[in-house]
């Protein structure tokens, strides 16, 4: 049923099969389809147009990769691209530039930063506690660096943690807090 709503809608909405084929998951596939078949081709001809294609398609995958190095980027993020066109030399410097140049990304990166920006003030509480915190725990000095300055989650002192086995014992626990609130909650999850 819900496939059957889906499909109306898609034909209602007007979608041209242009856009169907320029999607990113189709792209991603075509590429992937012509890495493959390109590599099938090397492997049974070896010929000199390989070497040609090579020379031309493996310098601008380094050049991509030195463009992703010197980035302000997550350095995970940096790492997974780099290591893509690592090992796919050919077509991963391409596939890149492909991947980065989509229309949807952009207007993606555009919201997600005006959303940070606006959010940013609200993260941070009176004082500053990255100079204490650097000197009590030097051990955390560089993770606690990062935290701050690179993904713009400040640190803070006099935080409590705690661990609920189970959904019902942190409900138990949850409401009662969330009554004694004053200006703000501030809650974190990590299920294991």
């Amino acid at each position: 049923m819900a496939g059957v709503k889906a499909a109306d809608k898609l034909q209602g909405s007007g979608l041209s099969w242009v856009r169907v084929i320029f999607r990113r998951r189709l792209l991603v596939i075509i590429l992937l389809t012509l890495q493959a078949l390109f590599f099938g081709a090397i492997i049974g001809s070896s010929s000199l147009q390989y070497s040609s294609v090579s020379r031309a398609l493996i310098p601008i995958s380094f050049a991509v990769c030195l463009y992703i190095l010197n980035k302000k980027e997550k350095p995970a993020y940096k790492l997974t691209w780099i290591m893509l066109i690592l090992i796919v030399p050919i077509f991963g410097g391409i596939f890149y530039i492909v991947f980065t140049i989509q229309s949807s990304s952009r207007k993606l990166r555009r919201q997600t930063h005006k959303t940070d920006a606006a959010l940013r003030p609200l993260f941070l509480l009176p004082g500053d506690s990255l100079p204490r915190i650097l000197e009590e725990y030097r051990d955390c000095a560089p993770q606690v660096r990062y935290l701050q300055e690179f993904a713009g989650f400040p640190v803070y002192r006099r935080t409590r943690t705690a661990y609920f086995p189970s959904g019902e014992a942190f409900f138990e626990r949850l409401l009662p807090e969330l009554e004694k609130a004053k200006k703000y909650i501030f809650l974190e999850f990590f299920i294991l």
